[in-house]
């Protein structure tokens, strides 16, 4: 594990990207995300989901989010601090290579044995998708 760092470092310069052993499904616009063996789901508002599908390990975050800034027609330094702070989430919950998970019981960087949600309501610089 000496390689894997702590989520609370992952900046707006990082190039973050799924783990390998990563599923994701997409649902009326919301991501669902399992670990395969593990138990658990992430379940991901359609924000966060539009966030986690553009991590490809290519584009840093401050090009996402530039790139999102633009398609939502929102201040780039609201958004910027969105991606952040999900692809923080999704490092912290075991998501992303090279990151660990963290123990939220302890706070410590260990990687965690069952999936948490994640569910990315604060994440709103999207309008919400219509529904019916």
């Amino acid at each position: 594990m000496d390689d894997m760092r702590h989520s609370s470092y992952i900046s707006g310069s990082d190039r973050p990207r799924p783990r390998d052993n990563v599923v994701t499904e997409v649902l009326d616009g919301e991501a669902v995300i399992h670990v395969e063996g593990k138990q658990g789901l992430h379940v991901l508002n359609a924000t966060a989901s539009v966030v986690w599908q553009n991590l490809d390990g290519e584009r840093s975050l401050d090009e996402l989010a530039a790139s999102l800034s633009q398609l939502a027609n929102a201040p780039f330094d609201t958004v910027r601090c969105d991606v952040i702070a999900a692809a923080q989430s999704f490092g912290a919950s075991g998501l992303l290579h090279g990151v660990a998970a963290t123990d939220t019981e302890t706070g410590s960087a260990e990687v965690v044995d069952d999936a948490t949600v994640v569910t990315g309501d604060d994440l709103r610089f999207l309008p919400e998708p219509p529904h019916g």
